[in-house]
């Protein structure tokens, strides 16, 4: 088979470039630079969305009753994220000489990480909406990935806030999914 068209391959490129992402982060000696982390992201998130569109079983579930469910977890999802990232990059201090604020209000008020739950079930919700069953699999395995991610970004906001991060994380215990976990 074409590796191309294999979805685990496709699977294998996020996996790594959230490993590479956590080594990253993690250690003393790496400093992850803006452009590192953008080639991360989109190994990321690309593969992920391709993965929908590359052969596999069918959910099974009718289309239209797949578009709707898949929609509105797909929406919800992508909602999440983007009002995460519209929160950081426009209430975010712009010079660059001061310390950026905590988000501690609006979405971060829900959830210490938004954009892990977007990222966590967008694609979950395009998997829904075109009945791909090995894609919507690998969802448990974006959120432990991205659970563990969070450990280590934790790590780097108490060193970075102190205090400030701990009393957040007890205003605000959920990581990751609003009110579950």
């Amino acid at each position: 088979m074409d590796p191309l068209q294999n979805i685990f391959f496709w699977a294998l490129i996020p996996i790594v470039a959230l490993f590479v992402g956590v080594v990253g982060l993690s250690s003393k000696r790496i400093k992850l630079e803006p452009p590192f982390t953008l080639i991360i992201i989109f190994l990321f998130e690309i593969p992920r969305f391709i993965m929908v569109f590359l052969p596999q079983p069918s959910l099974g579930l009718p289309k239209f009753v797949a578009w709707i469910i898949g929609g509105i977890i797909f929406l919800i999802a992508m909602g999440f994220a983007v009002l995460a990232v519209y929160q950081i990059k426009f209430g975010a201090v712009k010079v660059p000489s001061v310390k950026r604020e905590l988000k501690t209000s609006g979405i971060y008020g829900l959830v210490r990480h938004p954009i892990y739950f977007g990222d966590t079930f967008w694609p979950a919700g395009l998997s829904i909406m075109f009945n791909a069953t090995y894609s919507l699999m690998l969802t448990p395995l974006w959120f432990v990935l991205l659970l563990l991610l969070s450990l280590v970004e934790e790590d780097k906001l108490i060193e970075e806030y102190g205090k400030e991060y701990e009393e957040y994380m007890q205003k605000v215990p959920k990581k990751i999914v609003p009110w579950v976990l």
